[in-house]
């Protein structure tokens, strides 16, 4: 109804009534409060970010330490990264990487309003296993939304299968973490979490080097359902000098488990 009464409007007018219906809501079951932007329904699902994933925020409260470093690659909205700043009283540096522009956009205003832009840092960069153009495929265009693609992987499950076609394929310039580190672009981490949908293997491909310095102490990444995607993460981690220390499973079923990984 209200959307029909809009339309009535002039087009300033509307402008100005769709801004001031803007929602800003905490995340559930965090101290200290975070709160987040919600403009589309797939960002709803983010303030359930502590019942989701508390293994996560317990890494953020007893892993992380003031003047760390810390890199969330696959950070979405910012739910994590936001809260990691707001935990520690900006006194650590993270780095948010976030390649989808929807969700890009969504995580610097989250940003702004939790007024974390001085130990949060926002980055559109995508990482993969080496530096170059690569196609990125859009699951959706509305922000919260995960499950997008690059390379060869098509949109849907973390496991493989198609779950629909793209609904927009763009070129993208993906980094390598070692190139973006030796070029000192950004630190050395001390912590990375990763989740990127099943392309997690891809990131620590082109983070061989980075994985081997004596500072980074902990990996905590998503563990997919496949065992052809799983294996060669856990392989490459214990390669590099990681033991998995903890085993996180979600409390649906069919959800990819989560690895904590230290040296």
């Amino acid at each position: 109804m209200l959307a029909g009464l809009a339309r009535l409007l002039p087009d300033d007018q509307r402008v100005y009534l769709l801004r001031s219906l803007r929602l800003e809501r905490p995340i559930h079951n965090l101290v200290p409060e975070v709160r987040l932007i919600i403009g589309a329904e797939p960002e709803l699902s983010r303030l359930h970010a502590a019942v989701k994933e508390p293994w996560t925020i317990r890494w953020i409260q007893e892993w992380i330490r003031p003047g760390d470093v810390v890199f969330d690659v696959g950070a979405n909205v910012g739910t994590y990264a936001i809260y990691a700043g707001r935990f520690h009283r900006g006194q650590v540096r993270v780095f948010a990487f976030e390649p989808a522009s929807t969700n890009y956009a969504a995580l610097c205003q989250n940003i702004a309003l939790n007024r974390c832009g001085d130990c949060v840092t926002p980055l559109p960069v995508l990482l993969a296993a080496k530096s170059g153009w690569i196609p990125f495929r859009y699951r959706s265009l509305e922000a919260g939304h995960a499950l997008h693609a690059s390379g060869d992987r098509v949109p849907g499950k973390s496991d493989g299968y198609v779950d629909g076609r793209p609904v927009y394929e763009q070129p993208m310039f993906a980094w390598t973490l070692d190139d973006l580190c030796s070029q000192q672009v950004v630190p050395i981490p001390n912590h990375v979490k990763l989740d990127v949908d099943g392309a997690e293997i891809d990131v620590l491909r082109g983070a061989s080097r980075v994985l081997c310095q004596d500072q980074l102490r902990s990996v905590l990444v998503e563990l997919a359902d496949s065992e052809d995607l799983r294996a060669p993460v856990l392989k490459f981690l214990e390669e590099a000098g990681f033991q998995r220390q903890e085993h996180y499973m979600h409390r649906e079923a069919g959800r990819p488990s989560y690895g904590l990984f230290v040296r």
